[in-house]
């Protein structure tokens, strides 16, 4: 029931910022962790395998999607590492805009 009523507020939210261009929605993704590389037999399967952290953030107002990937050697996927995906999506932006 919560679920419903949260896409069908995204919904309506999405649809105010297309009429709207100074509102922004966002909509922000943690995908699974990966391990990396996918081997399925040999040797190399019986070793640890990196994890890799996939983050997306999709601004609804005009329909277009960022992904920002990490590994964990980089980094982990906590409260901060996202907080700095959303700074990069800010600057990512910000730059775009003035380009």
């Amino acid at each position: 029931m919560r679920a419903k009523a949260m896409q069908d507020l995204l919904k309506r939210e999405t649809e105010n910022a297309k009429i709207n261009k100074k509102k922004l929605v966002l909509s922000l993704k943690l995908q699974q962790a990966l391990p990396v590389p996918k081997l399925t037999e040999g040797p190399a399967f019986y070793c640890r395998k990196i994890w890799l952290y996939n983050s997306g953030i999709h601004y609804c107002g005009c329909e277009k999607g960022n992904m920002f990937v990490w590994s964990e050697d980089v980094d982990k996927r906590g409260s901060d590492e996202i907080r700095s995906v959303l700074f990069k999506y800010r600057a990512i932006s910000q730059m775009l805009m003035n380009w």
